[in-house]
């Protein structure tokens, strides 16, 4: 590609490339793998050329969980996702906003909930210490046992929180079995079966901006831009300045390459994150 035929922003993004390739420099010696994220969350530190250095060199920045690797048969299965309406079944929706968290002790659900938004604000592995804690408080707590296994990056702790998700759903709401049926599904190759889940979860909990931002940041991972944006707009119509539908939003947009509304996304993003 010719420098020429960039955007503005593109060429612009060129001409300073040398004090981008030096601050992606710094952030690989920091966090040598870092999530996609990742980019846009050090913008609030001044780091706003890395984020085209992003899009253009995508082989540099983007992370995949070993199980999440892309093939041709999980892009056509989200193509026949995207290509279908995003919930198709129906379902009555649940008698609470958020989707319920099955447990007795109040202290796993707390953590459980803690774990959620250290997902959403990119601590990747607090969050994880977050689910184990809150299994030891319950060991049926079965959102938290699926929650383990998509995120973890240890191959024995993912088949071994796997099966105890699936042993313990039975415990658990309708809307956290889909969660699980999702989670467990995509694992293990069923992925028509796990979209299904994951779109009927969506129907019972529409307006559940958690639920949206899981389900729409695991289709951006997988490169499912379109259904992403959709998920993400919703969770951002019931809140507008959620900091986690914000970043994704901005990552699709620079996909795009509409780069005037990915940087006013962040711009966004970085206000409304806590202070």
């Amino acid at each position: 590609m010719s420098k020429k035929s960039l955007p503005a922003s593109g060429r612009d993004f060129l001409s300073a490339s040398s004090s981008a390739l030096a601050n992606l420099a710094a952030a690989k010696r920091i966090l040598p793998n870092p999530h996609p994220s990742y980019v846009f969350r050090h913008y609030a530190n001044g780091y706003r050329d890395v984020t085209l250095l992003s899009y253009f060199f995508p082989q540099s920045i983007w992370f995949w969980r070993p199980w999440m690797r892309r093939s041709l048969y999980l892009i056509s299965i989200l193509g026949l996702c995207i290509a279908t309406p995003l919930f198709a079944h129906h379902l009555k929706q649940g008698a609470t906003i958020a989707l319920p968290v099955t447990t007795s002790s109040a202290e796993a659900r707390a953590l459980y909930q803690k774990g959620v938004q250290d997902y959403e604000n990119l601590y990747l592995e607090r969050c994880n210490d977050d689910w184990r804690a809150a299994v030891k408080e319950d060991p049926n707590l079965a959102i938290a046992w699926a929650w383990i296994a998509f995120n973890s990056s240890n191959p024995e702790e993912i088949g071994i929180a796997r099966e105890r998700a699936k042993a313990t759903a039975a415990k658990a709401s309708p809307g956290e079995k889909l969660m699980v049926d999702w989670i467990v599904k995509v694992q293990e190759g069923d992925l028509i079966g796990g979209i299904s889940a994951m779109n009927d979860m969506l129907e019972m909990y529409p307006r559940d901006k958690h639920v949206l931002y899981l389900a729409g940041n695991w289709l951006l991972l997988e490169d499912g831009d379109e259904q992403a944006q959709r998920i993400m707009d919703k969770a951002l119509a019931i809140d507008k300045n959620f900091p986690p539908a914000l970043n994704d939003v901005a990552y699709v947009e620079a996909r795009n390459r509409q780069f005037a509304k990915a940087f006013a996304a962040m711009d966004r993003y970085v206000a409304a994150l806590p202070k």
